[in-house]
């Protein structure tokens, strides 16, 4: 019997491609600038990107280090719990809003947009709701008095 070799065989190496995780449709600026109101320049109001799954907020954050100060427009999983931007604060959250199919939530004027900002406003139907209350009331002690 006359030996035979037999050539090894190999299998194809395939090499997976990289997944990129999905988007939810909502839109965001996309920014990153150095300078006190970098971010309020038309050029840095033209980019904008999709958010990815489980990011449905839009935020402008400022850090300073040293004497740097940067802004950074992105998607974010929920920035309502950040310290919004003060006159003393330096690490911050200029605008944090809930983000849209429509268009990027986010001003990008210099005002402050945060759930927070609006806290100290009262809303007009809880004010009249209290004024009519206490009319009333007034009303009701006034009839009691006059008998």
């Amino acid at each position: 019997m006359v030996p035979t070799t037999v050539a090894p065989t190999t299998t194809p190496k395939t090499t997976p491609k990289p997944t990129t995780p999905g988007n939810n449709g909502k839109k965001c600026h996309k920014l990153s600038c150095t300078g006190e109101k970098c971010y309020t320049k038309a050029d840095q109001k033209t980019k904008i990107m999709l958010c990815p799954v489980g990011q449905d907020y839009c935020w402008l954050k400022k850090t300073v280090s040293g004497s740097v100060m940067t802004w950074v427009a992105s998607c974010s999983k929920d920035c309502r719990e950040e310290e919004a931007c003060t006159s003393t604060a330096v690490d911050c959250t200029q605008e944090c809003c809930n983000a849209t199919k429509a268009s990027s939530c986010l001003k990008l004027d210099g005002t402050l947009n945060t759930p927070n900002s609006l806290a100290p406003h009262l809303a007009p139907v809880p004010v009249l709701s209290l004024l009519a209350a206490a009319l009333l009331a007034w009303l009701a002690g006034s009839q009691i008095h006059a008998q």
